[in-house]
């Protein structure tokens, strides 16, 4: 009897949060993002940068650096959703421009390859990044755990620019998956927001790219949906039920509009965030759209293949 307890002790799954916490995790060593900066771009209050962070020695993800002019010691990271334009988009930008009129320091982290569009080798989303999440999942390991290294490198980017005090994190679409992910495994997360939310995890037969899927779980899972214990604000654009298994620190919001980051959702976000951080800022009306783009000899050092290991 005792043998049989023993062997079913040493065959069961191990328990749900850590293969969760264990299929989120890139392999390799993690490096210092030893950012790499583009020319700025001149706001009012606040300087944007394009930059490009390492992730794995030689593995680079291009990224945008909002710099106060009078910063708090606060911070956000802005994942981006496939909206096509990656941190050039209105729906990485606009809350970014938003948040560093507060004081806020914020930086947008791409997908590899979103704004790269002529280095297929570097792509992730729909069709054209096929082979290369097939060799990360040959490699053991998928493309939401490589784009979730590059969040990490976001955050930890942001603590050597002076966000000593508390992170956030926002996005929407794919952006808002990103960022739910981001919380479940980087304890220096505060809060997040995810705009125009998705399920969780995704369905890989889902319409939309299957980068955001989280391998080993088919579909959205209450579980794991309750496993995010920081303060979080959903925004859905369409009127339905809250997502099963919400914690009693989510807020779930009806915000009618486009699948976005849409202005009225930002103002509901800044208005969550203020709380959280106690900042505050000029409500602006509208805000510049800039070309946000790194330089492509910075971020064109390793390929996905070869940072897979499989070649090419």
């Amino acid at each position: 009897m005792l043998g049989a307890l023993l062997f079913g002790a040493c065959t069961s799954e191990p328990p749900k949060a850590d293969r969760v916490v264990e299929a989120l995790t890139f392999p390799g060593p993690e490096v210092p993002p030893s950012p790499v900066f583009g020319a700025p771009i001149e706001g009012e209050g606040y300087t944007a940068r394009p930059v490009s962070l390492e992730v794995r020695a030689g593995f680079r993800v291009g990224a945008a650096y909002f710099e106060p002019a009078e910063p708090s010691d606060d911070g956000v990271v802005v994942s981006v959703g496939h909206f096509g334009q990656g941190k050039s988009g209105p729906e990485a930008q606009d809350i970014a421009h938003r948040l560093a009129a507060r004081g806020v320091h914020v930086v947008i982290v791409d997908t590899p390859g979103l704004e790269e569009w002529g280095q297929k080798e570097r792509a992730l989303d729909f069709q054209r990044g096929e082979a290369n999440r097939q060799a990360l999942l040959d490699a053991g390991t998928s493309a939401l755990a490589l784009q979730l290294a590059g969040s990490k490198a976001g955050v930890e980017f942001l603590e050597e620019r002076g966000a000593t005090d508390q992170i956030m994190a926002t996005g929407a679409s794919g952006g808002a998956v990103l960022s739910f992910y981001l919380a479940l495994v980087d304890e220096r997360i505060d809060g997040v927001v995810l705009a125009a939310a998705p399920e969780v995890p995704r369905r890989p037969d889902e319409q939309g790219c299957t980068c955001k899927v989280l391998p080993g779980f088919p579909g959205s899972d209450a579980e794991i949906v309750a496993m995010l214990e920081v303060p979080s604000l959903w925004l859905k654009e369409s009127d339905v039920p809250p997502l099963a298994g919400l914690p009693e620190s989510a807020t779930w919001k009806h915000v009618p509009g486009e699948h976005s980051y849409t202005p009225q959702m930002q103002l509901e976000a800044l208005a969550f965030i203020d709380e959280r951080l106690g900042t505050s800022g000029p409500q602006l009306e509208s805000v510049p759209s800039w070309a946000l783009r790194t330089a492509p000899s910075v971020d064109s050092a390793m390929s996905i293949q070869e940072l897979a290991g499989t070649g090419r």
